[in-house]
């Protein structure tokens, strides 16, 4: 089954890479190396920017004073990592290539990485990429929205719940 999804998703950056005109080389690494972990980061900011309005207009201030600091560190831990990737790929490639050849180069090293963790997990390339590019990345998007979403000013529903949770508290 992993094989089919694997290969559906080849097919899918193939497509992507023909209308561009880029090889399925370079699809692959503007889209898992440079555009997933820049989703990534990018789907952090909403977090702290709701937090941030949520202090400024004094709503849910508790707890967005106590959560800011979480959440900054939340979207530093992102952005960091998302530097480190960028470095890891391109350091040096950028000085010994050109064009085509830097972006065969990284995808080459991503590949490997890839092969290597498969060995060490006793499983397949396919498996590990997938797990990766496809369900890593959707559970943090998915995790970044659920916290936006509750991060969000004037969300009813949370404003009720901290307000009840207060209130069962008083005599």
């Amino acid at each position: 089954m992993m094989k089919i999804i694997f290969g559906l998703l080849c097919g899918l950056l193939y497509s992507i890479g023909w209308c561009f005109g880029w090889s399925y080389q370079e699809t692959s690494v503007y889209f898992c190396i440079y555009l997933w972990p820049l989703l990534c980061v990018l789907s952090t900011l909403p977090i702290t920017v709701g937090l941030i309005h949520r202090i400024i207009i004094n709503k849910g201030r508790w707890l967005s004073v106590l959560t800011l600091p979480l959440a900054w560190l939340y979207t530093t831990c992102y952005i960091t990592f998302t530097i480190l990737i960028y470095t890891y790929y391109t350091d040096n490639i950028y000085q010994n290539g050109k064009g085509e050849e830097i972006q065969r180069t990284i995808f080459n090293m991503c590949m490997k990485d890839l092969q290597r963790i498969a060995a060490e997990c006793n499983t397949s390339y396919e498996d590990v990429n997938i797990a990766i590019y496809i369900y890593l990345f959707a559970l943090i998007i998915l995790v970044n929205w659920i916290l936006a979403y509750i991060a969000k000013p004037y969300h009813k529903k949370w404003n009720k719940c901290v307000s009840k949770l207060f209130n069962q508290n008083k005599p």
